[in-house]
């Protein structure tokens, strides 16, 4: 062998085959089978193309890339409520949300959790399914149908590497068919999709032949708007004609839309009325394509001054005492947070009597009216605080503490010197669930207490109307508790929906009882209510 040699440390030239071997320049290559050349100069042999052996759900549609990763889309829910649940030899029937077509093929796995009985949670194979239930094995004892809205289907989607789902809902979820018959409304195409600032804009096709914008994951409102739509009760009707009129102007900015009423705030199905921002007039001009009614629009009124809005107020008394403090807090925030005092120091002491006291209170108080936008007024001693009116019909407590002998009563109930009180935040939930909402709308209750020893229990339970428990007629509402050490001493409750029809409302009653630790327990009870109203947007 030669002891002469030329030697090769890279190949920064890369394919270049323009010349000959005996030509081309160091560092060239003429020809690379299955091989790369990398930043370094180096050659590296490829990588292969390899088919994933994960298949896309028929369910699903598009593909396309996000700064999260790829996405594919689909219309159906990762997880939907039970409605009741049953077995026979030892197969289980799980029966969930009509508004929700389950799309499951035999050999699906889901995670069942929450369901009541014996035996039913757990990840499962599905045996058979419709579009509103399912069976799976399930060793247990036979069990009629049994009312169950505990219960949660989460979808177990296997997917290729690196590819995640979102959900693209139908804005209502149904699809026209004869008046009473419930169709879900699926989807069936993407049409088009593209990378927007990171996130996935698509266009997607669906049963009942209307294509829809989404962005991110949520409906591109001015795709839907104008659009007619199916809902749960099959055919349109002017019912359902007057909520997609009442929801559409309502997303304009400070237009109010209110469905099913006349001009004289009766009900009335079909009618909507409309109101605008002050200064903005409109004129509407009826359409002539109605055949089995008459559409009629009807000016009420013009440059309506409209009704001032009206401040919260409690009232408390300062009854006896000739010695001490007394502290007012309250939530400087209108969702019932951050509570502080309402006077510049922590405190107003006790001055000459308990009239002359009440006024230092007041006086205190209206000295922050500026900072904190409460207000205060006076007779004898009597104080009246005045929440800011932009407020609202706030709910929340105003909490009163005393030292000394000073007693006071508030809102109706005693407060002792120095006592235990408990304090709820919001005291009541009132909320509407959309039928293309097919997350699980949560509400949270938070608990705090005043002048406690040690760590305090609390106890979460449904009751009625005048706080007496167990509830005559429990509601369907669902509550799980949580907080510091959990179980008694949990410091909120979360509450759910439970399996609704589109219009229905639900409402219960629920309590906190506080009791603190101590030699000598001390205990407060607050009762609450919540209710829940489903509509199809």
């Amino acid at each position: 062998m030669s002891d002469r040699y030329v030697a090769f440390e890279s190949f920064k030239w890369g394919l270049d085959a323009r010349k000959s071997e005996l030509t081309t320049q160091p560092g060239a290559l003429l020809q690379l089978d299955n091989a790369h050349i990398n930043n370094g100069g180096e050659i590296e042999q490829r990588k292969s193309f390899v088919k994933d052996p994960v298949p896309y759900p028929l369910t699903t549609f598009g593909l396309q890339d996000t700064d999260s990763g790829l996405v594919t889309f689909g219309s159906r829910p990762p997880t939907t409520p039970t409605e009741s649940r049953s077995r026979a030899a030892n197969v289980a029937t799980v029966v969930t949300s009509f508004a929700i077509n389950l799309q499951l093929q035999p050999g699906d796995s889901v995670v069942v959790t929450g369901l009541g009985g014996v035996g039913y949670n757990g990840t499962v194979v599905v045996l058979t399914a419709t579009s509103t239930q399912f069976t799976y094995a399930s060793i247990g004892p036979n069990e009629a149908i049994t009312i169950d809205a505990g219960g949660l289907i989460t979808f177990v989607m296997p997917l290729p590497t690196g590819v995640t789902y979102q959900q693209l809902a139908h804005p209502t979820g149904f699809r026209c068919s004869s008046p009473g018959v419930f169709v879900t409304c699926d989807m069936t195409q993407v049409t088009y999709s593209c990378n927007f600032r990171g996130k996935a804009f698509v266009i997607a096709r669906y049963e009942d032949g209307n294509s829809f914008l989404y962005y991110d994951g949520s409906l591109v409102l001015s795709s839907r708007n104008g659009l007619v739509l199916c809902r749960s009760t099959g055919a349109q009707n002017p019912h359902s004609l007057a909520i997609d009129l009442a929801v559409q102007i309502s997303q304009f900015t400070d237009w109010i839309a209110l469905p099913d009423v006349d001009e004289t705030g009766a009900a009335f199905d079909g009618s909507t009325i409309i109101m605008t921002p002050v200064g903005t007039h409109i004129a509407i001009v009826p359409s002539a394509t109605t055949l089995n009614g008459i559409l009629g629009v009807e000016l009420i009124d013009q440059n309506n001054p409209g009704v001032a809005g009206v401040a919260a107020q409690v009232t408390f008394t300062l009854n006896a005492g000739t010695n001490g403090t007394v502290a007012v807090l309250a939530p400087m925030k209108i969702d019932g947070t951050d509570v502080q005092p309402l006077t510049p120091t922590a405190t107003v002491a006790f001055t000459i009597s308990l009239a002359a006291t009440a006024t230092a209170i007041v006086n205190a108080i209206n000295s922050l009216t500026s900072a904190h936008g409460y207000s205060a007024s006076t007779s004898g001693a009597t104080i009246t605080v005045t929440a800011p009116i932009t407020f609202g019909a706030i709910t929340y407590n105003l909490t009163v503490t005393t030292t000394g002998d000073i007693t006071t009563t508030i809102a109706g109930g005693p407060v002792s010197v120095g006592s235990f009180a408990l304090n709820l935040s919001p005291n009541g939930i009132s909320f509407t669930i959309h039928t293309t909402f097919h997350t699980i709308p949560v509400r949270t209750v938070k608990a705090s207490t005043v002048n406690k020893v040690g760590i305090p229990n609390f106890l979460w339970e449904e009751c009625n109307s005048d706080g007496s428990s167990p509830p005559t007629t429990p509601s369907t509402i669902r509550m799980t508790i949580s907080g510091v050490n959990g179980g008694t001493t949990a410091t909120s409750a979360s509450f759910y929906e439970p399996p609704l029809q589109v219009g229905q409302t639900v409402h219960g009653y629920f309590k906190c009882t506080a009791t603190s630790a101590g030699a000598t327990p001390n205990t407060s009870i607050i009762v609450f209510s919540v209710t829940i109203k489903l509509v199809s947007p």
